[in-house]
């Protein structure tokens, strides 16, 4: 029996080409099936590889399980298409399969079937299953035959198709604990999401002082074969809820107002759909840290999907006098400059340092609390000399200069 590996777009499997079959007992068949592309819904350039598996007639075949086994090493968006040609005498409905659940290792289901609504595998149809797994091993299990009447004399192969797109976002693991929350900053976009495996999603926040926040939150790239429906709420490290504080504005025709973020494709009421993005409103907090929850608001089929989070801080006070007004100086005023003399007195802001330029001489001369500055110069000042003046201080704005002439 030939093995084949292979990755693709960070997912990792092995197949097991097709009609080959493990050394394994009829009532426990296994077979390991490539993680390929998706197909075109999810991305372009889509290929395949199918795992498909002979299921014959007999009593013991009414009960056989049957399982694909595939392991991600990645986070990834999950189809899962399943084609059967079992049934009794072409009838399609008649010794069909039941339907094929996805399970973790440990033998829990993860999503919906993927069948008919009629909980089994009507032969010569087409259906598929979508998923957001984590990294694992998962199997596609079929639980053998719908019925024991028919299902004796019924026949016929069942094809698995998986096939999976690496999802680059950080998360998710349920809960609050530092694994699974995802950074919030102030303007910057973090991405989160849903998975089938984990219904919550925790986005961290810490505020360093008392600020009214909001969030722009959205739908984010989720392929259109999911139908993400989510609910949120605003909780502070102490477990205090500010969710009705922070009730997103409606966008729906007839302004239905919830805390929920859905997909408009699919979810609707009587009072329109929810909104698939929006701002909630301001709400004021006192400095420390708090989680946004995004969980699951129902057990919708291929209730999953990306959330996209934007967080707007405004800091108490900091939209007061951002921009306050400068004062400027007042400038120096000259008390004497006679010439001949080696000496200039004048009066100015206290406080201040005021310079004094003469020629290519600059001086500079810090003011007395009464006001009062004198400036010793290394030459005497000679008539028509021009003497120019100015003052400095921290928070105000450096006075006028001033040009006296020595007479």
């Amino acid at each position: 029996m030939e093995i084949k590996e292979k990755i693709i777009l960070g997912v990792l499997a092995v197949m097991v080409l097709l009609g080959g079959t493990k050394a394994v007992s009829a009532k426990n068949i296994e077979q390991d099936a490539v993680v390929n592309k998706v197909d075109s819904i999810m991305v372009s350039d889509p290929s395949s590889v199918s795992n498909t598996y002979n299921w014959g007639s007999g009593t013991s075949s009414i009960t056989d399980v049957y399982k694909v086994k595939f392991t991600l090493t990645n986070t990834a968006y999950v189809k899962v298409s399943v084609n059967s040609t079992v049934c009794y005498s072409n009838l399609s409905n008649l010794g069909a399969l039941t339907n094929a659940r996805v399970t973790t290792s440990g033998g829990k289901q993860v999503g919906k079937s993927v069948g008919s609504n009629s909980d089994y595998i009507d032969a010569y149809e087409n259906y598929a299953g979508y998923f957001i797994l984590e990294k694992g091993t998962y199997y596609v299990e079929y639980d053998g035959k719908k019925d024991s009447y028919y299902g004796k004399d019924s026949s016929g192969k069942v094809t698995t198709t998986i096939e999976a797109q690496y999802l680059n976002r950080t998360g998710n693991v349920n809960g609050i604990s530092s694994k699974s929350m995802i950074p919030l900053t102030n303007g910057k976009v973090s991405y989160g999401y849903i998975s089938n495996l984990y219904g919550e999603q925790y986005f961290e926040i810490t505020l360093n002082k008392k600020s009214k926040v909001n969030f722009n939150m959205s739908i984010a790239d989720t392929p259109s074969c999911f139908n993400p429906e989510v609910t949120y709420d605003l909780v502070s490290l102490g477990g205090v809820s500010y969710q009705s504080k922070i009730n997103q504005q409606p966008s729906s025709s007839k302004g239905y107002d919830d805390y929920v973020l859905g997909t408009q494709r699919y979810s609707s009421h009587s009072y329109g759909p929810y909104p698939s993005s929006g701002s909630t409103g301001y709400v004021t907090v006192p400095a420390g840290t708090y989680y946004l929850k995004i969980a699951v608001s129902s057990d919708k089929e291929n209730n999953v999907g990306e959330i996209k989070v934007t967080p707007n801080v405004i800091e108490e006070n900091s939209n007061k006098n951002t921009n306050p007004v400068v004062k400027t100086l007042n400038p120096p005023k000259l008390k004497s400059y006679k010439k001949n003399t080696k000496k200039i007195t004048g009066m100015a802001t206290k406080g201040s340092v005021v310079k004094i330029k003469i020629g290519k001489k600059t001086y500079t001369v810090k003011v007395k609390k009464n006001g009062k500055f004198k400036v010793k110069l290394r030459k005497k000042l000679k008539k028509n000399q021009k003497i120019r003046v100015y003052a400095k201080k921290n928070g105000y704005k450096r006075s006028k200069t001033i040009v006296f002439k020595v007479k």
